[in-house]
């Protein structure tokens, strides 16, 4: 299993995909590697796509939306985009969104990229910090940022 991502400083956004049915623990180091990554700041939105189900993976969806209360004072305010092309696969994520609930981040399940976009394309409404530049280091990664080898 591994989770592909890139942060997008200028962009606001994490993007993600992820390959196979991926572990607990790896839920955890995705999101702790998304939190150590250089480029990312609190209020960045995300948006995950699955390239292997239409339905996420139940203990996946669990420990992350676990992880994103745990870690909701690094992320929010911010919007979760999650690509999920089946009904069932909805309504899990609309589960695990409830969990997340007062944390100040949005999760929804989409059909659609452009669904998916056009809801992320309101993040300007975020206050997230403008210093995109300030320099700090990456923490060795396990994970595998898109564009590199």
């Amino acid at each position: 299993m591994s989770i592909q991502f890139s942060v997008s400083p200028f962009g606001r956004l994490v993007f993600y995909k992820v390959n196979g049915v991926p572990t607990p623990a790896e839920a955890r180091a995705f999101l702790n590697e998304v939190l150590s990554h250089r480029n990312f700041r609190r209020g960045f939105a995300f948006l995950g796509e699955s390239t292997s189900s239409d339905i996420p993976h139940a203990a996946f969806t669990t420990t992350l939306a676990r992880e994103v209360l745990a870690q909701a004072n690094r992320l929010a305010p911010c919007r979760w985009a999650v690509l999920v092309p089946s009904q069932t696969g909805q309504e899990l994520v609309r589960r695990r969104a409830a969990q997340t609930e007062g944390s100040g981040v949005e999760v929804a399940p989409f059909l659609t990229m452009e669904d998916a976009t056009n809801w992320l394309g309101s993040i300007n409404e975020y206050p997230a910090e403008r210093n995109y530049l300030e320099d700090r280091e990456d923490a060795p990664s396990s994970l595998t940022p898109m564009g590199t080898p």
